[in-house]
């Protein structure tokens, strides 16, 4: 995780709040993977603000679909609602395949 923290450090110090957004993402689904919860959630919050203030739509629906899967594991069926709700049309509009997939994939793990 030293890489990580070196690049959101770096993309601060540059002034580019994309790729700092873009690897706060990253963070955040590594926090996740390891079941750091409010971790992930911190990091995924910080990585939309950034990336909401320089309009980045194609990453800010990336981080939404981290932020619906948080929401996901911590049980939150409303914030994954709201976050996959928010992410799907800009995905849908862009043509991003991968993305689209990860989202529909991440409905399937939804409890009926």
């Amino acid at each position: 995780m030293p890489v990580c923290r070196q690049a959101i450090i770096l993309a601060n110090e540059l002034g580019s709040k994309a790729d700092e957004g873009a690897a706060l993402r990253v963070l955040a689904q590594i926090h996740l993977q390891r079941g750091e919860y409010e971790e992930a959630r911190r990091a995924a919050q910080v990585s939309l603000r950034l990336l909401t203030e320089v309009n980045h739509v194609y990453e800010i629906a990336r981080t939404q679909v981290t932020m619906a899967e948080i929401a996901l594991a911590e049980g939150d069926e409303a914030a994954f609602q709201s976050a996959a709700e928010a992410a799907y049309p800009t995905l849908e509009r862009l043509k991003a395949t991968p993305e689209l997939n990860r989202l529909r994939e991440i409905y399937r793990k939804v409890p009926k």
